[in-house]
């Protein structure tokens, strides 16, 4: 059973489904930076923008560096999410980057 706000889960959860579609190693990592990002901001009303844990978790799980693309976005993405309208429409353009259309 995982606890709420668990990275290591999100980050395990999410190389395991990338690794069913990409056997590249940065798309897994850019996938794992992603939901770290997502999982942050569903977890907490206050956001870390902590790129550099991200950044480190997603590398270590998905076996590469991230892009730097994946990185920027993923920034951009959790900036978004604080601001973002109850329909989300602020973060579209920072999901579409990361790879969600």
């Amino acid at each position: 059973m995982r606890a709420d706000g668990d990275a290591q889960y999100t980050v395990a959860a999410a190389a395991s489904v990338a690794r069913l579609t990409h056997s590249e190693a940065t798309p897994v990592a850019n996938a794992c930076l992603a939901a770290l990002v997502l999982k942050d901001a569903l977890d907490s009303a206050d956001l870390r923008l902590d790129g550099d844990r991200w950044s480190a978790l997603a590398q270590k799980w998905g076996g590469a560096p991230s892009s730097e693309k994946a990185r920027r976005a993923a920034l951009d993405l959790a900036g978004s999410v604080r601001t973002a309208s109850d329909d989300g429409a602020a973060a579209r353009p920072e999901l579409a980057a990361l790879g969600f259309e």
